[in-house]
């Protein structure tokens, strides 16, 4: 129960530092700025940022100072941020802001297994409606031009089926690879870029999910 306790101490710690940071509000200093607004010590609010504690009549008006959600803050479900943006007709519309989870291939195995937390991977921006459990993985070959080069982010919803044509991750020898996924006597994924050969996947791959969508911005 303590080592629980100790997770979302540090998972909501974790949320506000990205919170301060998004906002510009990350700095040398900060504890004491935030306690004269919050009416507190320097010492207390440092322990917020530092897993001791976590301020629950305060939520609200941290969520508010920094302009974020107060249920994601509070337990980092949905979206950071919702904020109003301006579709081609000139309407108003609301787009949701989410920070990803960032995975790189060795770290799989305890991401999938829940061994790894959340909270000490690196996040990056991703907008749109996300379904939770969704990260990102870095392109690191050209095998999905010329839709998504190298070097870019892809976010990857694990709970979402593929259709017949949508990109799926697979891992396999300790890397993902990524393509369409088709079944004849074993599974093959097939990258889009055509100068790149079909990969085998046998007869029971792992499949991570489907690619949804393309992260625009990490956080340092």
């Amino acid at each position: 129960m303590e080592y629980k306790k100790d997770l979302q101490k540090q998972a909501f710690s974790a949320r506000l530092e990205e919170a301060a940071r998004a906002a510009g509000l990350f700095y040398y200093g900060m504890y004491s700025d935030l306690g004269r607004h919050f009416g507190m010590s320097a010492a207390g609010v440092r322990k917020w940022f530092t897993a001791d504690v976590i301020p629950l009549k305060k939520i609200d008006e941290l969520a508010a100072y920094y302009r974020v959600r107060t249920e994601w803050l509070r337990s980092g479900k949905g979206p950071m941020r919702e904020v109003q943006g301006v579709d081609p007709g000139g309407e108003q519309q609301t787009v949701e802001i989410h920070n990803i989870p960032i995975v790189a291939p060795e770290q799989w195995k305890d991401f999938s297994s829940d061994q790894l937390s959340i909270a000490d991977l690196p996040k990056i921006l991703a907008t749109g409606s996300l379904q939770p459990g969704c990260f990102a993985i870095q392109v690191v070959d050209n095998s999905l031009a010329d839709r998504i080069l190298r070097g870019m982010y892809v976010v990857v919803n694990p709970r979402e089926k593929a259709g017949t044509d949508d990109l799926s991750v697979a891992y396999i020898n300790g890397t993902f690879v990524s393509g369409v996924v088709v079944r004849r006597d074993t599974y093959t994924i097939i990258p889009p870029n055509t100068d790149f050969r079909p990969i085998d996947l046998g007869a029971d791959p792992e499949i991570c999910g489907v690619m949804v969508s393309i992260a625009q911005q990490t956080l340092k």
